[in-house]
């Protein structure tokens, strides 16, 4: 028997991903800032504002000392561990829209810090020398890899996915408290209530 697939978004799921790029700001720029502040206008870092300084900074993160050295998000190791110990027989995967060139470095990180959890590393840009590459849709990547729940940090992907039927639950953050989620969407304050939102429906 095939066992039920969740699928788990990395960054601000799996990974610690904003608090690596705070230290990274604090100490190449000099200045700290207020994740929680800057979320309650939709923003998770201080130069969004303006796309070329914001993809020049990304690139410069993704080289950092930060960068290699995120942390997991707590209770996430523990988390995937419970889940796939479920009943019914459950196995999860990551689903993560990093930029293609990054693969070689979250695979590594993914082996360090989750080693043998996951049946596989799926990358939403299908093709890493492609020009101009567009992510594909999450919610038809949830059918197309046969996947019954989803674990989410942003929202929108959350209720795209809960629409093709795809039950979705959004952990926490600071980005995305203001948004207002449907019925069909759960919400979970850390990784134990993810455990008992995906356990309370395999037992019905």
């Amino acid at each position: 028997m095939s066992k039920v697939l969740v699928l788990s978004d990395c960054d601000g799921v799996l990974a610690h991903t904003p608090k690596a790029v705070e230290r990274f700001h604090s100490k190449r720029y000099g200045a700290e800032y207020d994740l929680r502040e800057l979320a309650k206008h939709g923003k998770i870092h201080p130069w969004q504002e303006n796309p070329t300084e914001e993809n020049r900074r990304w690139d410069e993160f993704y080289q950092s000392q930060e960068f290699r050295e995120i942390l997991p998000i707590e209770g996430a190791l523990e988390g995937i561990d419970s889940i796939r110990l479920l009943n019914e027989g459950y196995e999860v995967s990551v689903l993560t829209a990093r930029p293609t060139q990054l693969q070689e470095s979250t695979l590594r990180w993914i082996h360090t810090h989750f080693q043998n959890r996951f049946r596989d590393v799926v990358f939403s840009v299908p093709y890493i020398n492609c020009p101009n590459p567009v992510a594909e849709n999450k919610a038809k990547l949830c059918l197309r890899l046969g996947a019954r729940y989803i674990i989410e940090d942003t929202p929108e992907n959350a209720v795209e996915c809960a629409k093709v039927g795809i039950s979705a639950i959004v952990l926490d953050q600071p980005w995305n408290q203001n948004y207002y989620l449907p019925p069909e969407v759960r919400r979970a304050r850390n990784w134990e209530e993810v455990v008992e939102l995906i356990r309370s429906v395999s037992n019905k």
